[in-house]
């Protein structure tokens, strides 16, 4: 049985149709695997870590003092679907963390000399964090499991001298469109990134590229302007310092993207989405007298909220950014 307390927000279902339901689902989710060619003890990896996860949600940590479980007997349940001890699973969260966690792993941020500097430097990370990077090191261990075993099951076992890939993206998310009031999530973000990405790539390879070639043959055309490759929405999220890759703690003047900004603020001693917020729209907010199309953001009335104009400003989303600066902890 779960928890009824879960860090993780996992709720076990108390309604019995909740619950005649999720068998439902259940069922076809393992003959679906079944039809993927996943045996048996494959999928019997899957619930063994799921369920590792959701008794480390309910397992918890501690606020204050030393770092450890908050309910030692969730934790040993854990322990046991993942084949360890208890002793181990507590040392790889908790005792190891200040060695290969968040400061090390975002050692990219860092000059090669500052790791001789010791970890007294940089946010401390809390049991609570320590708890969650691990919780989601595994669901992403599994999901690329899923993957592999996916592409096992499409791989032909014919011989071809030629291939084509198709790019199939989901498109542009806008819950508004589907008449849902949340915001847009960082998943949103990130699948409406890519597909402007793709048109900027689209736009280059069928306009820009051939444009230049009829240049250096000669041949005039009478067009009228071509738009940039790329809206304002995409400077926005991953505009790029001109400064060495090599981050510090302090913040500076000059435009960086979101995506940017995330990694920094994630470092930065008392960083939170409020900071994270003020300083993107100093760097892409709109200026006094702007028109909406001349900005790629604009404000929203509800607390960590923004709107981002994707496709020149044809499609405005509001985002959620509500718990970004966790992605950047859990995922540098």
């Amino acid at each position: 049985h779960l928890a009824e307390n879960n860090v993780f927000g996992i709720a076990p279902l108390s309604k019995p149709e909740e619950k005649q339901k999720a068998a439902q689902q259940f069922g076809k989710l393992q003959a679906a695997m079944k039809v993927l060619g996943i045996s048996a003890d494959e999928q019997k990896a899957f619930w063994l870590i799921l369920g590792a996860i959701c008794h480390l949600g309910a397992a918890g940590a501690t606020k204050a003092g030393r770092k450890q479980f908050a309910r030692h007997e969730w934790a040993q349940k854990a322990a046991y679907l993942l084949g360890c001890s208890l002793e181990e699973l507590s040392s790889s969260i908790f005792k190891h963390q200040p060695k290969s966690g968040m400061q090390r792993s975002t050692s990219f941020r860092k000059g090669p000399d500052e790791f001789g500097q010791g970890d007294s430097s940089g946010p401390k990370i809390s049991a609570l964090e320590c708890l969650e990077g691990m919780a989601s090191a595994l669901y992403a261990e599994l999901f690329t499991l899923l993957i592999s075993l996916i592409n096992r099951c499409l791989k032909s076992s014919q011989h071809s001298f030629y291939s084509i890939m198709i790019v199939d993206t989901p498109g542009y998310q806008n819950p508004k469109l589907a008449n849902q009031g949340r915001g847009a999530t960082f998943e949103d973000l990130s699948h409406n990134y890519a597909q402007e990405r793709l048109q900027s790539l689209f736009h280059e390879r069928t306009f820009v590229q051939e444009l230049d070639s009829y240049k250096e043959e000669n041949i005039e055309l009478a067009l009228d302007d071509i738009d940039s490759s790329t809206s304002l929405s995409v400077a926005a999220v991953d505009q790029a310092s001109h400064q060495a890759l090599v981050r510090t703690l302090a913040r500076t003047d000059e435009a960086r993207g979101l995506l940017w900004l995330l990694e920094e603020e994630a470092l930065q001693p008392g960083g939170n989405e409020d900071s994270l917020l003020e300083r993107l729209f100093s760097y892409y907010g709109p200026l006094e007298g702007d028109k909406k199309d001349q900005s790629p953001l604009l404000k929203s009335s509800r607390t960590h909220h923004f709107f981002l104009g994707h496709s020149f400003g044809t499609n405005w989303v509001e985002y959620n950014a509500s718990g970004w600066l966790n992605y950047a902890k859990q995922n540098p």
